[in-house]
């Protein structure tokens, strides 16, 4: 592990806590599309990669 935070502690000071999805080897995948759209938390699943 790299880094570790308190998630909450972060919320609780007003701060956004987006994250940022990038992929970068999209060239290996015949298609890739979003496996949910809105909020979308830890145990959801959030593309589908082909």
């Amino acid at each position: 592990m790299l880094i570790s935070f308190d998630i909450e502690e972060i919320k609780k000071e007003g701060y956004k806590v987006t994250t940022t999805l990038l992929i970068a080897n999209t060239d290996d995948y015949v298609q890739i599309v979003p496996a949910a759209k809105g909020k979308i938390t830890a145990d959801k699943e959030i593309l589908k990669m082909n």
